[in-house]
């Protein structure tokens, strides 16, 4: 009985990263604080970030992620936290964050670099957009995606 009551907090989290998925934000924060409750490790604290970005609940959305990047630095709630700098307005600060990813967390992190071309373009800096996209279309697996920077990266030439 005593493994599987300390199996819980995985499983609840497991169960919200599922409601996660079906797109029901709601129910997989509440899976998820049930977990941190038991055991709040940086992998729950994220998720619930994740939880509430897609929510549209951003300030409790950078509050986790700066809590997952102060318990283990993990690369996906740097990579989160500037989607959520973008999305309020701080496309600077963004712009630190993902460039903190690509030149000290991972230099092959490919969502960075996606991320760095929309803040860019969104600053109205076209030609660092493009870099970010070309690095983005090397370094993604998937061909479909990689057509997608091509055609954006020319998108960005007529800038």
């Amino acid at each position: 009985l005593e493994a599987r009551l300390r199996a819980l907090p995985e499983s609840w989290n497991n169960w919200g990263n599922a409601a996660l998925a079906l797109g029901d934000a709601a129910s997989a924060e509440g899976l998820y604080l049930a977990s941190a409750r038991e055991r709040r490790t940086a992998t729950v604290i994220y998720n619930l970030g994740r939880a509430y970005f897609l929510a549209h609940r951003y300030p409790e959305a950078e509050a986790s992620f700066r809590e997952a990047i102060a318990v283990s630095d993990l690369v996906d709630a740097h990579n989160d936290l500037g989607l959520v700098l973008l999305r309020t307005g701080r496309v600077e600060e963004a712009l630190r964050a993902w460039s903190y990813v690509v030149e000290k967390k991972d230099p092959a992190y490919a969502p960075a670099y996606f991320n760095l071309g929309l803040a860019y373009e969104q600053a109205g800096r076209a030609e660092d957009a493009r870099r970010a996209v070309g690095a983005y279309a090397s370094l993604t697996p998937d061909p479909a995606e990689r057509r997608r920077a091509i055609d954006w990266m020319e998108r960005l030439k007529k800038k």
